[in-house]
């Protein structure tokens, strides 16, 4: 990940966001109160939360954008691609793990 981004020493951040996201697509029609002022939808929060992250100019936004990359991944491999491929899992299959990784 340090190939990437130079600040990646700590993945808290984005295996963070990267559950954030993978929750806001499983529960995309879920009402979230954000200080007792905002209603958003389960779906925007990474989002919002990414916004935010800029706003206060911390150090995490490329973290944090990686985490949804890797979120966004791991959500189509386990829940859209065995849908459109018949049922059968990536993920949870060791051959087709290796196949699609190429070792």
């Amino acid at each position: 990940m340090k190939l990437f981004v130079k600040e990646a020493t700590f993945l808290g951040p984005g295996i963070t966001f990267m559950v954030v996201y993978i929750w806001g697509k499983k529960n995309a029609q879920q009402q979230i109160n954000l200080v007792n002022l905002i209603h958003i939808k389960g779906s925007s929060l990474p989002l919002i939360l990414m916004v935010s992250s800029w706003f206060l100019r911390q150090k995490t936004l490329k973290s944090d954008l990686m985490g949804v990359i890797a979120g966004h991944l791991y959500f189509y491999l386990e829940e859209i691609y065995p849908r459109l491929n018949g049922g059968q899992k990536i993920l949870s299959n060791e051959k087709s793990l290796r196949k699609l990784l190429m070792l």
